[in-house]
């Protein structure tokens, strides 16, 4: 799936940063994500959806890529893995089936994704398989075994930048600490995160970002869904 300027601008995105094509770099009401204070906000407030937007005085790194929590969700959901046609009860999922249908995460997380050293700070670890004992089902939680094993583990970091963040309903020590480790790394963080990217630019600070749409863990939901 690709994700172009042109198409962006048509929807009425407006992309700001520096431009990367997904092969060169190559926030949801769900019970998982308001656990971590996430968006639950509609594709069209969502900023430059599959493009990178890269602070051009940095030299990014972009042989890797920083893993956040919501994107190690995206990528094991049962939505993004053939699980997008139940009719759910909850109406936020039956959104998020609809946008996975239209544009399916994990293609553009498997492109990007490819070739690239998956890293990711060790609370976003811990807190991502916190979520997935609690709300994982069986196959999002083998999964994310899958993901797990590709992916390095790093000892949090705070950039200068990233400190210096005054805390707000989108900004918080998770996530300062997940875009502060990469950016003391000087690589490009993967999110669906866009509020707190928003929050940060209104605080001055642009972080190297490529974002994509929530997803949440969907497997147990299916119990009480309409099957397709």
């Amino acid at each position: 799936l690709s994700w172009s300027r042109e198409r962006l601008v048509k929807r009425g995105v407006e992309v700001k940063g520096e431009l990367v094509s997904v092969e060169e770099v190559q926030d949801e009401s769900s019970e998982s994500e308001e656990e971590f204070d996430d968006d639950d906000e509609s594709l069209e407030d969502e900023e430059g959806v599959g493009d990178v937007a890269v602070k051009e005085e940095e030299g990014i790194d972009h042989s890797r890529l920083n893993l956040d929590i919501t994107a190690m969700i995206a990528y094991v959901s049962a939505l993004t893995n053939g699980g997008n046609n139940f009719t759910f009860k909850e109406p936020v999922l039956c959104q998020q089936a609809a946008w996975e249908r239209e544009r399916p995460v994990k293609d553009l997380l498997d492109s990007a994704f490819s070739g690239k050293q998956l890293l990711c700070c060790r609370s976003a670890m811990e807190d991502f398989k916190t979520i997935l004992a609690t709300l994982g089902g069986e196959g999002e939680r083998a999964r994310a075994d899958q993901l797990v094993a590709r992916v390095t583990v790093v000892d949090d970091q705070e950039s200068s930048r990233s400190s210096q963040l005054e805390h707000s309903g989108k900004i918080n020590d998770r996530s300062r600490t997940i875009f502060g480790t990469g950016d003391v790394l000087k690589v490009v963080t993967v999110t669906a995160n866009t509020g707190f990217i928003r929050a940060a630019r209104g605080q001055g600070v642009a972080f190297s970002v490529l974002t994509h749409e929530s997803r949440a863990l969907t497997e147990d939901k299916q119990r009480t869904a309409v099957a397709p």
